[in-house]
């Protein structure tokens, strides 16, 4: 896509670029959908049940722990799924997600892409964009709320993969990533699936968030 057709797409209202975005994979949805392999899709469709994928929420471990299935990783909104799915079913189905503090958030996705991220379009995206700033706070304050930055789907909104257009959360139940292990036993128990959690592609811990941003940071991702 050059520059001109990008700067034109990315002008449009969030409800237009969604359903583009649902058109243009709807062949790859169908064929994990409909396919002969266990993969995430079917899995939704057996179950009727839902996951909400957002970056660096420890949507593997969910993902995994959960359905017991590797295939379709990708993300997600949930406003995509509903146009792809339908309304009727969409609505029958049970849906959840887990959110993240948005400090937290920013920090660990800043790391993740900063290391090269888990494929090749995270490093040169990573190459291309986050080079440009010199330290994460630079990050923050500079380019945390360019387009580049915000439209990419490590660091878009948490509510943006949630709600509708009109903000409106389309979630049954929102799980939080510091209360994971209650919060996952909790879908176990609605849902009559899953096993016990197990932590898959957990990041190296590292000292407080909080220890990485001024007041002046914090409130920029307050803005946010």
């Amino acid at each position: 896509m050059n520059i001109f057709k990008q700067k034109i797409k990315e002008s449009l209202p969030d409800y237009i670029i969604d359903w583009y975005q649902m058109r243009q994979v709807k062949q790859e949805f169908d064929a994990y959908r409909y396919g002969h392999d266990d993969n995430l899709l079917k899995a939704f469709d057996k179950h009727k049940v839902l996951f909400i994928h957002i970056p660096k929420t420890a949507g593997i471990s969910v993902r995994d722990s959960l359905f017991q299935t590797h295939g379709f990783s990708k993300h997600v909104k949930a406003q995509t799924y509903k146009y792809y799915l339908g309304k009727t079913t969409f609505n029958s189905y049970f849906k959840f997600a887990f959110v993240r503090n948005p400090w937290a958030r920013t920090l660990s996705a800043y790391n993740f892409l900063k290391k090269g991220g888990i494929n090749e379009v995270d490093k040169n995206w990573s190459d291309a964009v986050l080079s440009q700033y010199d330290s994460f706070e630079d990050f923050v304050m500079n380019g945390l709320h360019t387009e580049e930055v915000i439209n990419w789907t490590h660091f878009i909104p948490q509510y943006k993969w949630l709600c509708d257009h009109k903000n409106r959360n389309l979630m049954d139940f929102t799980g939080r990533l510091e209360s994971i292990e209650a919060d996952y036993e909790y879908i176990r128990e609605r849902t009559g699936i899953g096993l016990p959690l197990k932590h898959k592609n957990k990041g190296k811990t590292i000292e407080s968030y909080r220890n990485f941003y001024t007041e002046t940071m914090q409130n920029k991702v307050v803005e946010l």
